[in-house]
């Protein structure tokens, strides 16, 4: 009975330590997203454009800049 109990304690938390690691691969997967994303809108920015496209623009990347941090990608902002 013991056995049983110990063996399905393992598994669960083997089951939880896998989510949790997929749930950072998909996480990373998003930030470098955004990352990728905020970059290329900077460059277009860069090279000019109308005034309202770059408000647009602008727009867009505060709004990935906001998803960056309420994701807390800063933790790999190294790896990005």
């Amino acid at each position: 009975m013991k056995t049983t109990s110990l063996t399905i304690a393992l598994t669960a938390a083997l089951i939880s330590a896998n989510t949790s690691y997929a749930q950072q691969d998909v996480s990373y997967k998003k930030c470098k997203k955004w990352q990728s994303k905020i970059e290329q809108l900077h460059e277009k920015r860069k090279d000019g454009g109308s005034g309202e496209q770059m408000e647009k623009w602008r727009g867009k990347i505060k709004k990935l800049k906001e998803k960056f941090k309420d994701y807390n990608c800063d933790q790999y902002k190294r790896n990005l």
